[in-house]
């Protein structure tokens, strides 16, 4: 379990109502420093985290909820005040100076004009680029009916972006595969562990060999752009 981040009160019932407030008629979070801000972050990826308990937050299984702590506890640390969108918001627009701008999709292309020109502007990857990606599950549904003689909707299509191209830096989740698929924009790209919100040890004895035709399926949707079908066949 990765360490959750803040003192115990920062999920105290009337501070969590407050911030869940604030987020349904703003769809902004404000986050402030103990001491005197020395900068401002706007961070766009998700703001439920910060506006649901603390029991709520450790039976979430996705791991962005404590990744987006993780970040605003990192600069609350280095007395930077945050305000939080989610990264589906398209309307919010800059109302103070940031210093630094994090998004993991769309947002730093449609937000760079407003932003102050000397504001550091942070990609967040969490996956192969869009291109890739929506090229990767086209080829695979076309191959299932060439195939099957079947055709599924598609169901991880990204939206185009010119994130990458508009970034001054970028962290990227994982291995070096979805790295790579940037590696065309020559910007600086720091690699960053998974995060894991469980940890399962491996069993010792296991016969591989007997049990080689078995299988769980865990995964999210899109099915065939997973490989699912390529499992069952």
């Amino acid at each position: 379990m990765i360490a959750i981040p803040f003192d115990s009160s920062f999920f105290s019932p009337a501070r969590v109502a407050m911030r869940k407030l604030k987020r349904k008629h703003s769809g902004v979070i404000t986050l402030s420093p103990s001491g005197k801000p020395r900068g401002r972050l706007l961070l766009s990826y998700v703001t439920h985290p910060f506006a649901i308990s603390l029991k709520e937050l450790l039976a979430t299984p996705h791991t962005n909820p404590h990744e987006c702590l993780e970040i605003a506890d990192t600069f609350l640390g280095r007395d930077y005040a945050i305000d939080v969108i989610d990264w589906t918001n398209l309307v919010f627009m800059p109302k103070k100076k940031y210093d630094v701008a994090i998004d993991v999709h769309q947002n730093l292309e449609r937000l760079g004009p407003y932003l102050p020109h000397d504001c550091v502007k942070i990609f967040y990857i969490t996956g192969a680029h869009w291109l890739y990606q929506n090229l990767a599950e086209l080829t695979r549904l076309q191959e299932l009916k060439t195939r099957r003689g079947v055709v599924l909707m598609s169901r991880r299509q990204m939206n185009p972006s010119r994130n990458i191209e508009c970034a001054d830096y970028a962290t990227a989740l994982g291995n070096d595969f979805a790295r790579e698929t940037y590696a065309f924009a020559k910007k600086r790209i720091a690699q960053i562990p998974l995060f894991s919100t469980t940890v399962f040890p491996s069993p010792q004895k296991k016969d591989f060999r007997a049990i080689r035709k078995n299988f769980v399926w865990i995964g999210g949707g899109g099915a065939v752009h997973k490989g699912l079908d390529g499992v069952l066949e």
